[in-house]
């Protein structure tokens, strides 16, 4: 069975096949014929970090892709994963949700 990280690993590869060697051409008049931004599990959550997730890290993370994403101009962007964490309550969950939008809305 695939781990999440191997699907999206292997997809990548197959949708950069998909454009016949053009999309990691080096020529000057190749053009790829769709670019498509991909981010995914962030997991935002205003709470204190554990051994592998830096959770108040992802807004910055969130920006710094959204810059990307801004100067590269893809088509469309796709986010596979999680926003947030989960919180104790819906209320923070909300919370949560509505600052990492207001950061992925600059896109």
């Amino acid at each position: 069975m695939f781990s999440r990280r191997a699907l999206l690993q292997n997809s990548t590869l197959c949708l950069a096949g998909l454009g016949g060697g053009k999309v990691l051409s080096t020529e000057s008049e190749a053009k790829p014929l769709l670019r498509v931004g991909l981010m995914t599990d962030l997991h935002y959550a205003d709470k204190p970090p554990t051994k592998t997730r830096f959770y108040r890290e992802a807004l910055a993370k969130r920006d710094e892709a959204v810059e990307a994403m801004n100067r590269e101009k893809p088509a469309l962007v796709i986010e596979l994963g999680d926003f947030i964490d989960q919180a104790d309550s819906v209320e923070k969950e909300i919370e949560w949700l509505k600052t990492m939008e207001s950061h992925f809305a600059r896109l």
